[in-house]
């Protein structure tokens, strides 16, 4: 009984191993082929695959084979794991960043044995991280360490110098985003930020007491100021140039100087920049004659002040800053003869030539000049013309004043052909009372003056 109890063993145990031994062979061929184990190489296949950047996925394609009615799949693994053969589809993730080997296997339906392409290179590089631009504002003056900035969910962003000082005209900052993957996203170091700088807490601001202009100086509204920019506030909170918040003064006593429907003078309104309106109240007939000067000159000289001494009135000047407040000053309107000015033309051989003769006579004038403005041929004659009356003019003027100081007086002759005439000579003369203060006198001298000779 013994010995048949074992022969049976001794029989169904090869039978046993002879099955593993089958399972264990296919599972291991299966492997082997996924992983190129025993698939033999086509010399004559060929593909390609383009490197990519991570968030992208293969696209590799068959370039050459020279058999017909196959199915191709696509293995690929890690260079730093080469035990683990993987294969590829486009509905797979993408692979992370890295450097992998790929290769196709063709499955035949008919005619030959499987077979494999040779391995191509592929390489997965970091990709950029995508991240909200972000929004950053500070008071001014502020050091970027102190400054917060918002952090998205996919990494965190950080400034690249955190004592930098920012403040108004000098507010681009530089950040670095650091992405929470940093194995598959770059870091990018160079980020610019625009941070909007404000003047928002009073307390750090510096608050200069009012100043009331006197009449001798402008005075300073109430406002604040940047010690970082130096920038001017207003009680607004918005930033202004500094001449919004300047008093303005209208010096007390000045003198205009009007005479035969003519201007001869002006008077000074300091601070122009925050002047609004300025009216003049019982000015009467004289009003038209009442100009601020932009250039801040100083009012006539004082000998033109008073001459005559004829007073025709104190009416009172009112100007309006932006702020709504006026301030007054008595303006004391003289009155006094304009300048003389005439032309003489003659014709000399037979209409050939003509002799000009300009004079020009003012009192109390500081200056006289005569021009011509048209009848001349062309521009460039005018202006040659006007260069040689200049430098004859300001010999007359010097020769004038030695002789008298309440006169001014200037006579021109001159020449010119017929040919460097057009038309008819159009003068202008100017008699200068101070600084941008002048009379101007325009004449054109057609054929009732002319004089033959």
């Amino acid at each position: 009984m013994g010995k048949k109890k074992l022969k049976r063993k001794i029989v169904i145990r090869p039978i046993i191993s002879i099955c593993l031994l089958i399972v264990l062979g296919l599972t291991l061929l299966t492997i082997d082929v996924n992983a190129k184990g025993t698939t033999p190489v086509d010399d004559k296949a060929r593909i390609s695959c383009a490197s990519i950047t991570y968030g992208s996925s293969f696209e590799p394609k068959v370039d050459e084979f020279p058999y017909d009615n196959a199915t191709t799949t696509w293995w690929y693994y890690d260079i730093e794991d080469k035990n683990h053969v993987k294969e590829w589809n486009s509905s797979e993730p993408n692979p992370p960043v890295g450097t992998y080997m790929l290769y196709a296997v063709f499955k035949p339906k008919i005619g030959w044995g499987e077979c494999r392409s040779d391995e191509i290179k592929v390489t997965v590089s970091q990709a950029e991280p995508e991240y909200p631009a972000p929004n950053v504002s500070a008071f001014c003056g502020t050091k970027l360490a102190d400054i917060n900035l918002d952090q998205p969910d996919n990494g965190k962003f950080e400034w690249v110098n955190n004592e930098q000082i920012i403040k108004a005209g000098e507010n681009l900052a530089i950040a670095r985003f650091i992405p929470t993957d940093t194995k598959n996203y770059k870091t990018i170091e160079k980020i610019e930020i625009t941070v909007a700088v404000n003047h928002d807490d009073k307390n750090k601001l510096a608050k200069p007491d009012k100043v009331e202009a006197t009449d001798e100086v402008t005075g300073m509204y109430e406002h604040y100021e940047c010690p970082t920019c130096k920038a001017f506030i207003g009680m607004d909170g918005k930033t202004y140039d500094k001449s919004h918040f300047v008093i303005p003064y209208v010096e007390k006593n000045i003198d205009v100087i009007i005479g035969d429907n003519e201007l001869l003078g002006g008077f000074v309104i300091t601070g122009e920049e925050g002047v609004e309106s300025v009216e003049i109240k019982d000015s009467k007939k004289y009003e038209k004659y009442i100009i601020i000067d932009e250039e801040k000159n100083i009012a006539p000289p004082e000998e033109v002040q008073y001459y005559p001494k004829k007073k025709l009135g104190t009416p009172v000047l009112l100007v309006k800053d932006h702020m709504g407040n006026v301030h007054k000053s008595k303006i004391h309107l003289w009155i006094r003869k304009p300048a003389k000015f005439k032309v003489g033309r003659k014709e000399l051989q037979g209409g050939k030539i003509y002799r000009y003769t300009l004079e020009c006579e003012a009192k109390y004038a500081d200056n006289i000049t005569i021009e011509a403005t048209k009848g001349l041929v062309n521009e460039a004659t005018r202006k040659k013309l006007n260069e040689i009356l200049k430098q004859k003019i300001e010999d007359k003027v010097k020769e004038s004043k030695k002789k008298s100081k309440k006169k001014v007086k200037v006579k021109i002759v001159f020449t010119a052909t017929k040919r460097a005439i057009k038309d008819d000579i159009t003068f202008k003369a100017r008699a200068e009372y101070g600084k941008n203060i002048s009379q101007p006198f325009v004449k054109k001298y057609n054929n009732k003056n002319k004089k033959k000779g």
